[in-house]
């Protein structure tokens, strides 16, 4: 796909495609998520379920907290409501294994 578009640019008088940021998301993601699906196997999910469900929800939980710890003793008027809601913006951002 890559490819075909690269040559595409070079076609004269070929119109512009611009593809709108938002829809590359809901466009390219589904098929990628369906092939790793059926590539994945469950035999490997039973041995391996904790440490998925380590990484996917405790690190995401205790880096939510630290930030909101830090942003509450650093950021003065902050109240703890904001500073759970900034941990988990950042949380959300920063789980790349």
């Amino acid at each position: 796909m890559l490819l075909l578009a690269a040559a595409m640019t070079f076609i004269p008088g070929f119109p512009d495609f611009d593809l709108a940021p938002e829809l590359i998301l809901p466009i390219f993601l589904p098929p990628l998520l369906f092939a790793t699906a059926q590539k994945s196997s469950w035999a490997v999910f039973r041995v391996r379920w904790r440490t998925l469900l380590l990484m996917a929800v405790a690190l995401v939980v205790v880096s939510t907290a630290v930030v909101a710890g830090a942003a509450w003793l650093m950021i003065p008027g902050i109240g703890i409501p904001a500073a759970i809601a900034l941990g988990a913006m950042v949380a959300r951002r920063t789980r790349r294994g």
